[in-house]
């Protein structure tokens, strides 16, 4: 699931003019351990122009669409615009 998770949402970022120049997308698996259990966090991890987000790796699966247009929120760079603002190529 992560290696199409991935190609997934860099399709839909493609999609929606946005560029990846510059993110690191990856997958993530946080362990956490609890009195009487445990539960995986699986993540899709987006770094870069000095932020740091996770979106759930799940999800992202099922929409890959949505996260795409949060990373456009999250990580426009106004210095370089390598990510589009909101709304631009959302034409269909």
């Amino acid at each position: 699931m992560t290696h199409y998770t991935i190609a997934a949402l860099r399709a839909a970022m493609s999609e929606q003019g946005i560029s990846d120049a510059g993110l690191d997308i990856r997958y993530e698996e946080e362990h956490v351990g609890y009195p009487g259990g445990s539960y995986i966090n699986r993540n899709i991890v987006v770094s870069g122009y000095g932020k740091t987000e996770r979106y759930d790796a799940v999800m992202t699966a099922r929409n890959p669409e949505l996260t795409a247009c949060e990373i456009r929120q999250v990580f426009t760079d106004p210095a370089r615009e390598s990510v589009r603002k909101a709304g631009e190529g959302m034409e269909r």
